[in-house]
Formats: C-alpha cells, structure tokens, sequence
C-alpha cells in the first residue's frame, strides 16, 4: 500500500489503514489465543497419557480401586463446586437484602455459606461506613468565625451597606 494513502488531509489515518491495523491486532490476538490453547491441549494429552500407563500396570482389584477413588474424587469435585455456587447465591440474595449492589458479589468470599455471610457482613458494614464519610465529607461546609453573629452585623447598618455585606460588593 502507498505511504500517502494512509493518511488523510486532516492528519488522520484512513478507513483502509484503520482496517489493516484492526486485522493485524486481530491476527495477533488470534495467534495468542492459539498458543495458549495448544499449550492447555497439550497439558491436558500429557497428563492423559501418563493416567493410561499408570493405569495399565494395575492388576484389576488395584484398578477397580483406583476407579473408585477416582469417582470418588470427582464426586467431592462437584460437591464442592455445587457448594461455591450455593454460597454465591446466598451472597447475592444477601447483597440484595442489604441493599448492596451486587457487583459487589465479586469481592465477596464465597467457599462455603458461613464464610459468605461473614464476607457480606464485613463488605456491608465497610460500605455504609465509606458512603457515611463521604456523605459528611460532602455536607461539611465552611465552618462560621467564632464571635461572630449574622444578626449583629447587620444591625447597625443602612440597607446599601448591608447588601454590599451580603453579596459581596456586588450590590
């Protein structure tokens, strides 16, 4: 592509240069993505393959008893996983009762159900104690002079005095 053809008059690139850079940043996204799914296939037909040699010195009680410890393990995997799940719904229906919003779900520590409400307690009583200080940082205003009184002040003066008192010479 010609190097003046990639720019237009006001300096900016044009839709072809801005097409040619999107597909070169797609392509390197793609290739990044590929490497990384390889290595992960890869990992997954290595280790495959290590359980088949393991398993295939077994006599078959040993292997019989190595199945089931395998579902065994499997079973407590989805148990587990099933409990997080829980404990991240009763987070959320928490978060809900709280008030809270529930992106707040994320920093919420959810491995079993105590830990979850525990977690939301800590997070709730952290936020309402965040929007207090911001709130009375927002309403806290110039503090008055010590002495000083509004009525006093503008007692003994004529009205144009006042106003200029008031509003600050603007009157």
């Amino acid at each position: 592509m010609d190097e003046n053809r990639k720019w237009s008059e006001d300096g900016l690139p044009t839709e072809d240069a801005q097409a040619e850079a999107e597909t070169r940043t797609e392509a390197t996204d793609v290739g990044a993505m590929m490497e990384t799914l390889r290595a992960d296939l890869e990992e997954k037909v290595r280790r495959a393959l290590e359980e088949a040699l393991r398993v295939s010195g077994m006599d078959p009680e040993e292997r019989a008893a190595y199945d089931a410890k395998s579902r065994e393990r499997a079973l407590e995997a989805r148990e587990q996983a099933l409990a997080r799940r829980e404990a991240r719904a009763d987070a959320l229906e928490l978060l809900a009762e709280k008030g809270l919003p529930a992106a707040l779900a994320d920093a919420v520590r959810c491995d079993t159900r105590e830990d979850a409400r525990a977690s939301v307690e800590a997070l709730d009583a952290a936020f309402r104690e965040a929007v207090q200080e911001a709130v009375e940082a927002r309403l806290k205003g110039v503090a008055p002079i010590a002495g000083a009184s509004a009525q006093d002040e503008g007692a003994n003066l004529d009205d144009q005095s006042y106003y200029r008192m008031v509003m600050g010479g603007r009157a």
